[in-house]
This record gives structure tokens, sequence and C-alpha cells, in this order.
């Protein structure tokens, strides 16, 4: 992997808020792809991941890339070369999205300028933001389902822990870590 691919900052602090306002316990795979001039993406999977990773796919094709975003959702088989053509005329702008298991960012031609960690805290406070909506009913439901998403014992302390984390971050909209305990 290499140290200065214009995308790894970018996929770096997107990690850290990964890891801030979800679940700290998972781990990411970070993929960076770079699509001929079209467009940059970076794909983040976290299903079965053991550690933090990040890989850099340069110089990939049109088809190469739809192949690999159609096992992330299959209505990416049949996305248009020409929509993502013009798209490349707005590096700018981010088409971002969660589906599955998989995170992603995408954006038009190859603009380090667009790739900076100022971008990606506004792509990733977006992207969560987005899902804000959906975050507070999951939460309850897994309070009203306690006994069934997290079973009792001290075998299960750490799911218990995480949760009451992911809880926290919500209601008040800051990540619970030690930084806070010195205000």
């Amino acid at each position: 992997m290499s140290e200065s691919h214009f995308g790894l900052n970018y996929a770096k602090y997107i990690n850290e808020l990964l890891h801030d306002y979800l679940v700290s316990t998972w781990c990411y795979k970070h993929e960076i792809f770079e699509i001929s001039d079209i467009a940059t993406a970076l794909l983040i999977t976290y299903d079965n991941i053991q550690d933090d990773t990040y890989e850099i796919f340069s110089g990939v094709d049109w088809d190469y890339f739809i192949s690999r975003m159609s096992k992330v959702k299959p209505d990416w088989a049949h996305f248009s070369y020409e929509v993502m053509e013009k798209w490349s005329e707005h590096p700018d702008k981010t088409m971002m999205g969660w589906e599955g298991r998989t995170i992603y960012f995408i954006k038009g031609g190859k603009f380090p300028e667009f790739w900076s960690t100022e971008k990606a805290h506004i792509d990733g406070i977006a992207l969560l933001s987005g899902g804000a909506k959906t975050y507070g009913p999951a939460i309850v439901h897994e309070i009203e389902n306690m006994s069934k998403v997290i079973p009792s014992g001290l075998k299960f302390f750490k799911e218990y822990e995480d949760f009451n984390r992911k809880a926290i971050n919500f209601l008040t909209g800051y990540p619970l870590d030690a930084s806070y305990l010195n205000m």
C-alpha cells in the first residue's frame, strides 16, 4: 500500500469517525479505487474483518469496478458509464451510501483536493446523520429486546458495554471516550 495515496488520509479519518460513533470493536476494510479518470471511490466493509486494513486499486477499469459494486448491491450491474462520466464533471460532489455491510463514497475524477480530511469530516458526518433517523428507533428496539439482543452474564459484558456507548453517543451527539472526562 502506498502511504502517499491521496485518498488514504480521507479513509483513515472516516475510519476514526466509524470507531467513534459506531461499535468501537468493529474493524473495517477500506478499498480505495481509482477508476481510470472517471471516478475515485472508497468502499468500507466490516463483516468478519479482523483488523483495520487499507487497500489501493489504481487504474481499475469501469467493468472491474461495476463488478465489485455489484457485490455490494446487484443494481449496480446496470449503472450507466455515461452517468458516471457526467458525475466526473462534478468532483466536489460525493455519492455516498450504506448497502448491507458496505459503506461507499464516490467522487468524480481523480482530484486529491476533494479527498482531504476536511471533506472526510463533512462526508462522514453527512452519512452518519442520514442514518440517525433510523438509528434512534434501532436503539429503542435493542433496549426493548435487550434480553434477546445481548444475553445476560459476564461473558457478554463487552457487548453490553458497546451497546451503552452507542446509546450515549446517540443521545449526546458526542463520542464517549476518555477525553470527555477532562471537561
